[in-house]
């Protein structure tokens, strides 16, 4: 639903199914217990890692990260409702996740910590040319969301034909 640059930033897109797939099944969570002591930025490149690198440090590590920033911030399971709602059927960049956690400091700090975000991906960094971020719509983050974490807001709409 939410479409990235696979060699930018494999991480946005394995990352998040990784822990995606932990939050929905407890027994995953567990097998990422090990990945938050790999060493490497979690948001290289891809030309940045070896073969038996990808595979830990952004799906493990990644995931395990993803999961240490939910438990830093009781408002992360929404804020992500609100990225996926705000970058739907778009190229999502680490500045649209370092826009999403804004308001959740702790959060962006575990991301940060771990390589997925920099500096430069959070609001308000004078380093990279940016003043604030506009923050989503007070209507994204109003949606009523029903399911999984990615499920899509709100009743089906019938094509019309």
């Amino acid at each position: 639903m939410v479409g990235t640059s696979q060699f930018r930033d494999p991480w946005l897109d394995e990352a998040f199914a990784t822990y995606a797939e932990a939050v929905a099944n407890p027994s995953s969570a567990r097998g990422l217990e090990f990945a938050g002591g790999i060493h490497g930025d979690v948001g290289a490149a891809m030309d940045e890692f070896r073969t038996q690198q990808h595979a830990a440090r952004v799906y493990g590590r990644g995931g395990a990260t993803l999961l240490a920033a939910r438990e830093a911030a009781d408002a992360f399971d929404e804020a992500l409702r609100c990225y996926v709602d705000a970058s739907a059927w778009s190229i999502a960049t680490p500045e649209d996740v370092g826009a999403t956690l804004a308001d959740l400091p702790a959060a962006a700090d575990v991301l940060v910590r771990a390589g997925a975000l920099d500096e430069h991906d959070l609001p308000d960094c004078p380093e990279a040319g940016r003043g604030p971020v506009p923050r989503l719509a007070p209507s994204v983050r109003g949606v009523r969301w029903t399911g999984s974490l990615f499920s899509p807001p709100g009743p089906a709409v019938a094509a019309s034909g």
